[in-house]
């Protein structure tokens, strides 16, 4: 199984809304793995023990036998995403690096414990403008 994956360097998230973007295929059978995502305040990420945002939920993963790849789809709830904080803008549509956020991705190995970190990203959060 490849250790690296090409994952998504930038992702936006709407305040307020549920996220169900990403439909990630790693190669290989690792349904029985365990994934885990977080977002942390760019500010916090490097931080040794400073709590995550948020921590993305997972539906069970996938295994395509024919294609030998395994799907994997963080999601976050609307009651999650509505706490944040919209993230600034340079102008041009550019997120302010210093009000972004960061996401990242890994999987455990249940039968060993082995813990492979995927990837990790920039996250943009746009303001909600639709309120009922």
């Amino acid at each position: 199984m490849a250790t690296s994956v090409d994952l998504i360097k930038e992702m936006s998230i709407v305040q307020g809304k549920t996220f169900e973007k990403l439909n990630l295929w790693f190669p290989g059978d690792v349904s029985l793995w365990t994934p885990r995502a977080q977002l942390r305040a760019k500010w916090h990420y490097k931080e040794v023990g400073s709590p995550p945002l948020i921590e993305f939920s997972f539906p069970a993963l996938v295994y395509d036998d024919e294609a030998n790849k395994t799907l994997v789809s963080p999601q976050l709830t609307a009651e999650q995403t509505e706490g944040l904080i919209p993230t600034k803008y340079q102008g041009e549509g550019k997120p302010d690096s210093n009000s972004a956020y960061v996401w990242d991705l890994e999987l455990e190995d249940p039968g060993t414990g082995k813990v492979i970190g995927l990837d990790w990203g920039w996250v943009q959060v746009k303001p909600e403008a639709t309120f009922v």
